[in-house]
């Protein structure tokens, strides 16, 4: 058992309790710190677990914040929506001279965090930013297939999933947020911004192989901070995009919908004798709904996909990854390579100080090794094949 010390802000919610029960069992950490605004819904959820313990905490009342994380060795945080509170967080750890790890997946959140380098490396801090599925896994497997390329030019990176058991209100927020703002993606070198609903947003959306169990599905565009973390740290890239959606695709179409009819709106509106933001209120229905529609899936499903091509010895290459899962939806998913990217930063396998994407300090194969590892994993199959100019397909072992 290691003498490591770990604070999971969020640990009672979706990811955080997976990813406690992954860090108590890892042998890293002495003590498992559960910080979390409903601490007695994380308590049942987490009855039994040996080396954890418990403190109520609002993140937004920044004194207890401080009491909470001050002695730690690494805080992971799952709270969204990171539009709101990465940034937030990652300051308050930088000052604390805590190393940080979150599941960031708000680009602009991410900018802001990249701000901090400079003061991270000064405090001698490290900060893991988007370490989750869509960023985390995406990110170190586009960086591993990059590496097998003299000139990698194109990173696409697709995921789906539905079926969860629960789902947050954050998650909801985070939707509706990138549906109302500015979607980035690497065109031809450069980067460009367009809206979610507007023509260039439609142009983007396709349909992706997501092979079986789940098959083709459409997808949309995302606002993931892959689009421009990834072309700082992988020279010569031409194109990056992210697409996603959620299922059952009715689902996903039935909160699409209410965002284009106006029902994002923050500034309240007199309902009788209340006011009620109509964003609030839609969030509400959303998840009021949600059993309905995830009942319709047997059981929870995902897919993470990376499809990197570009130039090696002087021909055209494709590498294609994907991870089907059965039974295992976006908990997992997220939480799995969230823990085991905080387990390497506490054992100092990741050195580097500053505000890092995984592609930055991630080694890949290391990761891969940890993560297949693990339990609760079982339902994922790792799919990894090269296409070559002719248009061979050919199954690489990992």
């Amino acid at each position: 058992m290691g003498d490591k010390k770990v604070v999971v802000l969020g640990g009672g919610g979706v990811v955080g309790r997976t990813a406690v029960k992954d860090l108590a069992k890892s042998g890293t950490f002495s003590e498992v710190v559960v910080a979390d605004k409903e601490v007695e819904k994380a308590r049942r959820y987490l009855e039994g677990i040996p080396h954890l313990s418990f403190v109520k905490t609002d993140i937004t009342e920044l004194a207890t914040l401080r009491e909470v994380i001050k002695e730690a060795d690494v805080v992971l945080n799952t709270v969204g929506p990171f539009y709101k509170f990465g940034p937030l967080l990652t300051r308050e750890a930088i000052r604390a001279g805590v190393n940080y790890v979150d599941i960031c997946d708000d680009y602009e959140a991410t900018l802001e965090q990249l701000e901090m380098d400079e003061e991270a490396r000064k405090k001698g801090v490290t900060v893991l930013t988007g370490m989750g599925s869509s960023p985390g896994v995406s990110n170190v497997v586009a960086k591993f297939c990059c590496q097998l390329l003299d000139q990698p030019e194109e990173i696409h990176i697709y995921h789906i999933h539905g079926g969860e058991p629960d789902e947050g209100p954050a998650v909801i927020y985070h939707r509706i947020h990138y549906m109302v703002g500015k979607i980035p993606m690497l065109r031809e070198g450069k980067m460009v911004y367009f809206g979610f609903f507007s023509e260039e947003g439609e142009k983007e959306i396709e349909e992706v192989d997501f092979y079986d169990p789940i098959g083709v599905v459409k997808v949309y565009p995302y606002p993931h901070p892959e689009t421009i973390t990834l072309p700082r740290h992988i020279p010569g890239l031409k194109k990056v995009t992210n697409k996603g959606a959620v299922l059952p695709l009715e689902y996903y179409e039935l909160l699409r919908n209410a965002v284009r009819m106006g029902l994002a709106e923050e500034k309240p509106l007199k309902v009788g004798e209340a006011l009620v933001a109509p964003i609030d209120f839609l969030v509400s229905f959303i998840l009021s709904k949600r059993k309905e529609y995830a009942s319709r899936l047997p059981e929870p499903v995902g897919c993470l996909k990376i499809v990197v091509r570009g130039k090696k010895e002087g021909k055209r290459m494709e590498y294609r990854f994907a991870t089907p899962s059965r039974g295992a939806g976006m908990g997992e998913g997220t939480a799995i390579p969230a823990s085991v990217g905080t387990q390497m930063v506490a054992r100092g396998e990741i050195e580097e100080k500053g505000v890092l994407p995984p592609e930055a300090c991630v080694d890949p194969m290391r990761f891969f090794e940890a993560v297949r590892s693990r339990e609760g994993m079982g339902g994922v199959r790792i799919i990894f094949e090269g296409v070559d100019e002719e248009g061979r397909v050919t199954s690489i072992p990992l």
